[in-house]
């Protein structure tokens, strides 16, 4: 690889043609990626988060009652 290589990229990386391959092809992948790989994991997590909340407040309701 030519170091020309690394500035001619660098000039393609600011150009339209460029930003609409990101816009274009790259965005909605991820976007799908991300839902069909996160969405399920990050609704577990504020499951067990709302779970370890209501649990807490049992425990001190509980506790205050005793």
């Amino acid at each position: 690889m030519s170091s020309s290589f690394f500035d001619d990229f660098k000039t393609y990386a600011y150009s339209e043609e460029w930003h609409q391959f990101i816009t274009n092809y790259i965005r909605p992948q991820m976007t799908h990626f991300i839902e069909s790989n996160f969405e399920e994991w990050a609704l577990n997590l504020t499951t067990f988060w709302s779970d370890c909340h209501e649990e807490m407040m049992m425990n001190h309701h509980k506790h205050n009652k005793e």
